[in-house]
């Protein structure tokens, strides 16, 4: 029983999800829209009538069909910012829709073309908007602490949502008791591991770690101001090192959060796997030897590009864990400052343990700005 159960649910899942409409890259007449060396081109369905749309020197991406097909929605940074356009199917009509000194970015049509969602941290984080085809009443759908991205539409309606499986549109009233009956089983199963696992991950978020990082600076030399062991001149040095390792903590975890939030990079990790992959596969049945030396060297690009990205993504694995050990050095510092005698304490000991803290957090910082240089951000 318990077997069948499961079977009908991935049923219903795939059934559902199937239903979810994400960006659309090809168009209800049949052309692909695609992004080639910054540039949006358009071919039929059989690869014929490759087409270069945009045709200029700034980067344009993220191509997007309106529902009748007669229109794509883009981003371009061809005026010093990424902002969403829009232009007709043969590239003419290049329209600018959005105007702010941040990014917006991952547009969407409704299906009755007359709306876009798309993605803007025009306030300071990821948030949904809406607007007008013609780029008016832009409203602000969501306001949260963390990043709302990948918006679509649900297909029978002109509501969007952040997450395309939740757009189900599954009638009748037993198929809708059906699902709920599977989902309170799984519910119940999972339910325990599923909150273990978030308390665990949610436990120490990022900002509570810098918290936690002044914590420990100001416990540390208000239990040696206690036990007298420094004197003022000690006490100044120490200090200013301590506020050296605490802002070593914050600009690394910056960089942090602005690699989480940078959406040209997170779309590259995303998507990058997928255009090497189409293009590995077209160029093994290329026949025009022209056309295949030009795949040759857009496929090159695309390899050297994901190995930078690896590279970066390993780097900021790496800056995570370096945070969590500075902070259970800084730990293991208090505790010895509280358990030790005032007589036991070696202030010089103390102080060149916290330089070498920050040592090794600058020799991680360089390596970070020097990545990005070599990446381009």
């Amino acid at each position: 029983m318990k077997n069948k159960l499961i079977l009908m649910v991935i049923i219903i899942a795939l059934l559902a999800s199937s239903q979810a409409r994400p960006a659309q890259a090809q168009s209800p007449t049949g052309q692909i829209a695609f992004r080639s060396d910054n540039e949006i081109y358009i071919i039929n369905a059989d690869g014929s009538g490759r087409t270069n749309l945009t045709n200029n020197s700034a980067s344009d991406w993220w191509p997007t069909w309106s529902g009748n097909g007669h229109q794509l929605a883009f981003v371009s940074d061809r005026d010093g910012n990424w902002e969403i356009y829009k232009m007709n199917a043969d590239g003419s009509g290049q329209t600018r829709l959005t105007n702010n000194s941040n990014a917006d970015n991952s547009p969407n049509w409704s299906l009755d073309g007359q709306k876009i969602v798309f993605v803007s941290n025009r306030d300071e984080n990821d948030e949904i908007y809406s607007m007008n085809a013609d780029g008016s009443q832009q409203t602000r759908l969501t306001n949260n602490t963390v990043s709302d991205t990948e918006a679509t539409w649900s297909p029978q309606s002109s509501f969007p949502v952040s997450i395309p499986a939740l757009t189900w549109i599954l009638g009748g009233i037993p198929c809708l008791l059906f699902i709920l009956l599977s989902l309170t089983w799984f519910s119940y199963k999972y339910w325990s591991r599923a909150t273990a696992d978030l308390t665990t991950d949610n436990e120490l978020p990022r900002a509570a770690k810098i918290r936690r990082a002044s914590e420990y600076r100001n416990s540390i030399i208000k239990s040696l101001q206690q036990k007298q062991t420094v004197t003022l001149t000690d006490q100044s040095f120490l200090i200013t090192k301590l506020d050296q390792l605490e802002a070593r903590l914050r600009e690394l975890n910056q960089r942090l959060e602005s690699f989480e939030k940078d959406p040209i990079i997170q779309h590259d990790l995303k998507n990058l796997p997928v255009t090497i992959a189409h293009l590995a596969t077209q160029l093994e049945g290329e026949p025009d030897p022209q056309f295949k030396r030009e795949l040759q060297n857009t496929l090159a690009r695309c390899y050297e590009q994901q190995r930078l990205l690896d590279s970066l993504v390993a780097l900021m694995r790496r800056t995570d864990l370096k945070i969590d050990e500075t902070l259970a050095s800084m730990g293991t510092l208090y505790t010895q400052v509280q358990l030790l005698k005032a007589k036991d304490i070696d202030n010089q000991r103390l102080t060149s343990e916290v330089d070498e803290q920050i040592n090794i957090l600058n020799d991680l910082l360089t390596t970070i700005n020097e990545m990005y240089d070599s990446v381009g951000h």
